[in-house]
């Protein structure tokens, strides 16, 4: 069980690895004379309602549903672990508000800085509160005899069961991040650079507790070196 809820976590990591990072020029049908304000407000509410049309006006949305490794490389993951991770990631993202602060053109209008507050269910107790239930059923299914345990097929529902559940029970306990929004101009049009602090923030923290979560299952060197 603890091997599904790290696989699914690792999956919303990549899926958040893979947005692009607003220099390419993914769609130029946005609307000239746009502000970077107006684009902002534009991409959030777009991947808040999962409008991925919209989004990819400014930045690769499909590029969240696709699974990168370090060196930017698309991977190959498990189907049913990919499908589960983007629902639930879009349910993190349907919570999210947002309030425009602030905006800052460079002269040449080439580039922008839209400061913005982003508020979303903490995902950090979230991610806490699921582990440990998760960890919990672990051991009493281990403690089950074989022919009464939960099958394959059985425990990949109920892991989506308890995210889900885990998920409305902090609804209501926020954390909001303020954040610096790049924008480049491409072909005339703004282009939204979605940064690791971005991605975070419309997530709730979620980048930072699952890689705290998994950092967590990783094995532990715990050797010492022996005397001489």
């Amino acid at each position: 069980m603890t091997k599904r809820i790290t696989a699914i976590c690792m999956v919303i990591m990549l899926l958040l690895a893979g947005c692009n990072n607003g220099t390419t020029d993914v769609n130029s049908t946005n609307s000239e004379g746009e502000t970077p304000e107006q684009a902002v407000e534009n991409v959030f509410n777009a991947v808040k309602s999962a409008d991925r049309e919209t989004a990819n006006k400014y930045f690769d949305y499909d590029g969240l549903y696709k699974s990168l490794d370090a060196e930017g490389k698309e991977v190959e993951l498990d189907p049913e672990d990919q499908k589960s991770a983007e629902e639930q990631s879009k349910k993190v993202l349907s919570e999210m508000e947002y309030k425009i602060i602030s905006s800052e053109e460079t002269e040449d209008e080439d580039t922008a800085t839209v400061k913005t507050e982003i508020t979303n269910i903490d995902m950090g107790k979230v991610m806490k509160d699921l582990v440990g239930n998760v960890m919990i059923m672990s051991m009493q299914e281990a403690n089950k005899e074989e022919s009464d345990r939960l099958s394959d097929e059985e425990m990949v529902k109920k892991t989506d069961e308890m995210f889900d559940e885990t998920l409305e029970k902090y609804k209501d306990e926020k954390v909001t991040n303020t954040v610096d929004i790049k924008l480049n101009k491409v072909s005339g049009q703004w282009k939204v650079v979605v940064d690791d602090d971005v991605k975070n923030a419309v997530m709730g923290g979620l980048m930072k507790a699952t890689q705290e979560m998994i950092d967590s299952f990783k094995p532990q060197n715990n050797s010492t070196e022996a005397p001489k």
